[in-house]
């Protein structure tokens, strides 16, 4: 037996290494009991998820408890000195820490969502902004429509030589404002869907993983954004609205025969458009304050538990604290 042998052989029955060893089963014991009151949390929530993420914890635990055992039957015949195979004791020793370092990362991901409360947030925005979105589509769809209907009117209307000054101007300047208002009408609706895709895949397996949707995190409000949007539609509604009473009150309005019918159309599709954005804009109102405050509730959750897994990810350093307390 070489002196390097006995060397390593007395390293593993030193106290120095005994008592790394204890640091590692206690350890061992809280990542176990982490991962058992986990479990049994998780059971409890009526949220929908697969169950690949907990099978995972299962399986690292389960795989612990096995290297663990394996390693100290391996380390326990080196002290009673019945083996010398020192390579033995190192795969054993490294498998344990590995399996047990992967275990309390996945323990610190569930403690970091549970403490988080963001399932009870998630479901609240899928419940809630779910609804909203397809309420908002519902009503911003045949705003839309109105507002194409208005533009091919005012368009039409547009090269009408016949049609007096006053009323031409008239449509020219509403021709300009309904042509201004599709962009943040489209932005409303793009929002909404966006919004709905991502309330449906807002899954406590999307939570676990490396990032959420970026509707969620990427600092913008989807909320205020859209109320922004509704502010500007409502003033162009009210610029639109002044211009349609012109056009429906206009002197000359009598002498245009059959485009006058057109012109009473276009009056009225905009009294129509005013309605309907002050509805969509009432009904975003009622709404926006609880889904601000569901909005800010997620990012916050969520940048607690990237805080927390970018401590947890690093299981080769954790491993590597335990390899440097056994060389000690």
């Amino acid at each position: 037996m070489g002196q390097s042998l006995n060397l390593e052989i007395k390293g593993y029955q030193s106290s120095a290494f005994s008592k790394a060893v204890a640091e590692m089963d206690a350890d061992a014991r809280d990542a176990l009991r982490a991962s058992s009151k986990s479990k049994s949390t998780i059971t409890k929530l009526k949220v929908k998820f697969s169950n690949s993420e907990i099978s995972e914890l299962s399986r690292y635990a389960k795989q612990t408890r096995a290297a663990q055992v394996v390693f100290h039957s391996v380390w326990k015949a080196m002290v009673a000195g019945k083996s010398t195979d020192t390579a033995l004791v190192d795969v054993a020793y490294a498998d344990y820490g590995d399996n047990l370092a992967m275990l309390q990362m996945l323990n610190q991901r569930w403690e970091a969502m549970l403490a988080a409360d963001i399932y009870k947030t998630a479901a609240g925005w899928q419940s809630m902004f779910l609804k909203w979105a397809k309420q908002m589509q519902a009503q911003i769809g045949p705003l839309e429509k109105d507002l194409k209907k208005l533009e091919a009117l005012l368009k039409k209307l547009k090269r009408r030589d016949k049609i007096e000054s006053s009323i031409q101007l008239a449509i020219d300047g509403a021709f300009i404002v309904t042509s201004l208002m599709f962009p943040p009408a489209r932005g409303i609706q793009m929002m909404a869907r966006a919004v709905g895709t991502s309330a449906l895949s807002l899954t406590a397996d999307a939570m676990l993983g490396p990032s959420a949707p970026d509707l969620f995190v990427d600092g913008s409000s989807t909320v205020l954004s859209v109320g922004s949007s509704l502010d500007m539609l409502a003033k162009h509604s009210v610029k639109l609205n002044v211009i349609g009473t012109v056009m429906s009150v206009g002197d000359s309005l009598q002498e245009l025969g059959q485009d006058s019918k057109d012109v009473e159309k276009a009056a009225v599709l905009i009294k129509g458009v005013k309605s309907r954005i002050s509805s969509i804009k009432k009904f975003h109102k009622k709404n926006a304050g609880a889904l601000f405050r569901l909005e800010q509730d997620l990012r916050r959750a969520l940048k607690g538990m990237k805080k927390s897994y970018q401590a947890a990810d690093d299981a080769k350093a954790t491993f590597e604290a335990y390899w440097k307390a056994a060389q000690k």
